[in-house]
């Protein structure tokens, strides 16, 4: 949620705090949710919940809202390329053997990669229909 109230980010991924479209309560602890649905979703290959579809919940949002969101598709983009980067990130770490002493699989390492390239594949998709 951005300062003017703006929702931002991947609706899939967002804590409950960000998915009500409310200020209140949303801190650190968001992204803390939104990075456990990620790890959930690379190590067992489903979402930790089954959603709505995106459409419905722009719909559902903006009718709740009244807000316009004819420009979600930019703030989807920057989301996905976002959570690209700091998949990359850990992935990166993990490799060189910065976390501690922590070691994954050699699969849950190739689904970091693919998750990677997936948002990143999505952020691209996403700028693309915003021109």
């Amino acid at each position: 949620m951005t300062g003017t109230g703006l929702g931002v980010g991947t609706p899939l991924y967002a804590s409950p705090e960000q998915a009500t479209a409310s200020r209140a309560g949303v801190d650190h602890r968001s992204d803390v949710f939104s990075l456990g649905v990620i790890l959930y979703e690379l190590i067992t290959g489903v979402r930790p919940v089954v959603a709505p579809t995106y459409g419905e919940l722009l719909e559902r949002y903006a009718r709740r809202t009244g807000r316009d969101l004819s420009e979600i598709d930019y703030y989807r983009a920057f989301s996905s390329w976002r959570l690209a980067v700091i998949s990359e990130g850990v992935y990166a770490r993990f490799l060189h053997g910065a976390m501690g002493g922590q070691s994954l699989d050699q699969a849950t390492l190739d689904g970091f990669k693919l998750e990677t390239e997936r948002l990143a594949e999505d952020a691209l998709d996403a700028l693309r229909r915003t021109t």
